[in-house]
């Protein structure tokens, strides 16, 4: 069997802002999903934007992101109220595993002048030891 921890993240910011998630648990834990759930409806929009990317503490490596940047090919779409986003994970191996101490880094960018970006972020983790 193996132990699973599902946190959320509820996030209602505009551009520039930056909040941190701690799964406060023993052990290394991994991100195994992620995901996105618009409150709201944001349009994709060439320079009216919100990005949300996840990253291994403050500043550090980038895992992933979301954008509503219609220019992005790989990872631009709207935000629609009530429909996930899920987040592809770029990041490998040990940039996924994270101590009690360690952060999940949320940072929200705003691009233009794109709307308030609101809903809550869902993460999954897996219990990869006990030390």
């Amino acid at each position: 069997m193996r132990d699973i921890l599902i946190q959320t993240l509820l996030v209602e910011r505009d551009g520039g802002d930056e909040l941190e998630l701690c799964h406060g648990q023993a052990g290394k834990w991994k991100i195994e999903a992620a995901s996105f759930n618009p409150h709201t409806t944001l349009a994709a929009h060439a320079s009216n934007t919100q990005t949300i990317t996840l990253k291994k503490g403050a500043g550090g490596t980038s895992l992933g992101y979301l954008t509503s940047d219609s220019d992005d090919a790989t990872y631009g779409a709207a935000f629609t109220k009530g429909t996930p986003r899920h987040f592809v994970l770029t990041g490998t191996g040990q940039d996924l595993e994270f101590t009690k101490d360690q952060s999940l880094e949320v940072a929200i960018t705003e691009g233009g002048t794109a709307a308030a970006l609101d809903g809550a972020l869902v993460v999954t983790w897996v219990k990869v030891t006990n030390a």
